[in-house]
């Protein structure tokens, strides 16, 4: 529950004020004989924002990265998901609903697409990305689908796949110390971004926020790497 809360980048206010919903409702259970025990004090707060944005460093990013067999379809789709999180700091759901036309090569940038407006926003990537996207796109070969990332029966690929593919390789690596999944990657972006000199309002753009909230969170966490 609280991982789910913490995906979607609502802010620790919010959580906690959800989660203390929740504790008053099963004491509330539990008091009026509706269950057997109160599970109220099972539930924890979460701590402040800064301890709750996860990020790999470059070296963690880097054994991630080498976990995968891009001798193997499987292995080159997933490096690429990989490197496109990393290069993009798009969410999961946006990647799994990327189209092949959405990767505009000319400009090296995506076109990513959030919510039923279809509104489209850009998003770069460089050129080492481009190359894996192409390496990719070679493999994968001309198919009846124009969806970008398939499965090996050419059938859209479910996030939770993803996840556990992703956390196996977090294993792999021995990885410790950081949450190993797809939006820590994207956590990941934003803090490299900003350590090579990237602006606060650009990165907001590139992420698809709608405010600065979470951009200006992201700048006091590594204000001291910065």
């Amino acid at each position: 529950m609280i991982g789910y809360m913490m995906e979607k980048e609502l802010s620790s206010y919010t959580i906690n004020g959800r989660l203390k919903s929740y504790k008053v409702f099963f004491k509330f259970l539990a008091q009026e004989g509706y269950r057997e025990n109160d599970i109220s004090t099972a539930i924890p707060l979460v701590k402040s924002e800064q301890n709750m944005i996860p990020s790999f460093s470059k070296q963690q990013a880097l054994e991630l990265l080498n976990q995968p067999n891009r001798k193997t379809f499987i292995g080159l789709r997933d490096y690429t998901m990989m490197m496109v999180l990393l290069e993009t700091g798009i969410r999961i759901q946006e990647l799994l609903s990327l189209q092949i036309h959405d990767v505009v090569f000319s400009e090296n940038e995506l076109r990513v697409f959030k919510g039923k407006e279809r509104k489209a926003r850009q998003v770069p990537f460089q050129k080492t990305c481009a190359n894996v996207l192409e390496m990719y796109l070679r493999e994968r070969g001309e198919l009846q689908t124009n969806m970008l990332f398939v499965t090996l029966d050419n059938r859209t690929i479910h996030p939770r796949t993803v996840q556990e593919n992703i956390h196996e390789y977090g294993k792999k690596a021995k990885i410790s110390g950081v949450r190993v999944s797809p939006h820590t990657f994207r956590h990941s972006m934003a803090k490299f971004y900003l350590l090579n000199g990237g602006d606060a309002f650009t990165l907001q753009q590139i992420l698809g926020h709608s405010s600065l909230d979470m951009v200006k969170h992201y700048v006091n966490l590594f204000r001291s790497d910065i």
